[in-house]
């Protein structure tokens, strides 16, 4: 059998905690860009990108907390590892390229 809810638990906090800044930090980027957003792409590809980010984190503690359930579970945690991997790539992905087709001021001259 995996290890027991009291300790699959602790693991949870644990893991909730440590996400915790980034998630934050990450939520106040997809505010900053749904606040100042316009006629353009950029915003949405930012929003995108952050709700990706958002998923893997949920995805990586939530699949760590059922992996742990199973007997020897620590060794299958790359189950809920990869696909948090793939959704942090795209969210980073995501945010990069609302970066770059961002908000620009229109040159003067």
């Amino acid at each position: 059998m995996g290890l027991d809810l009291d300790h699959r638990i602790s693991i949870l906090i644990t893991q909730l905690g440590w996400s915790l800044p980034t998630t934050i930090a990450v939520l106040v980027i997809a505010g900053i860009a749904v606040m100042r957003r316009d006629e353009g792409l950029w915003w949405k590809l930012v929003v995108a990108g952050t709700a990706c980010l958002v998923l893997a984190t949920v995805v990586q503690v939530l699949g760590t907390f059922v992996v742990y359930g199973f007997d020897q579970g620590y060794r299958l945690t790359w189950l809920a590892g990869v696909p948090a991997l793939v959704l942090d790539v795209v969210g980073i992905a995501l945010i990069g390229a609302g970066a770059i087709t961002g908000r620009r001021r229109e040159a003067t001259r």
